[in-house]
């Protein structure tokens, strides 16, 4: 009697241990466990000499906050709510040489996920492109001084 209890006991931590390890992997837990990527995490400004954009982006592990907001054509940031602090994440993406990466964005706006926004992220040497944020209709470039 006592092993029949200490093996369905053995048995039931085993399947609890599967069961929430799938759940982890499969991501469909409640806990929320995307980043943006760590080269993207910090304060965007748009680019001086744009005068139709005037927009900061605070990036932060998980979340993003649209700041400032004046679009007056349509951009890739135009529709999300401005200065408020949203959910989002970022794919890890392509990265095509030490200077140059490209990936995705994906910010939740209004409790869904939104179409997501293709990123080009530059390292650059020249100090007027210190953490610039240039807008284009659909996709985003960060540039970022080299240290």
């Amino acid at each position: 009697m006592k092993r029949t209890i200490l093996t369905i006991g053995f048995i039931s931590l085993v399947a609890a241990l599967l069961v929430s390890s799938c759940i982890y992997i499969d991501g469909s837990s409640t806990s929320y466990y995307y980043s943006f990527d760590y080269a993207l995490q910090g304060t965007w400004e748009t680019q001086p000499g744009f005068p139709y954009n005037n927009v900061t982006v605070v990036i932060n592990y998980d979340t993003i906050r649209i700041e400032d907001r004046y679009i007056i054509r349509p951009k890739p940031l135009s529709d999300f709510t401005a200065n408020s602090t949203l959910k989002g994440y970022s794919t890890p993406g392509t990265l095509y040489s030490n200077d140059l990466k490209e990936g995705s964005i994906y910010i939740k706006d209004r409790g869904f996920w939104q179409e997501p926004i293709q990123y080009r992220y530059w390292v650059t040497e020249f100090p007027e492109y210190e953490k610039r944020l240039i807008l284009w209709p659909g996709n985003i470039t960060l540039y970022y001084k080299y240290p």
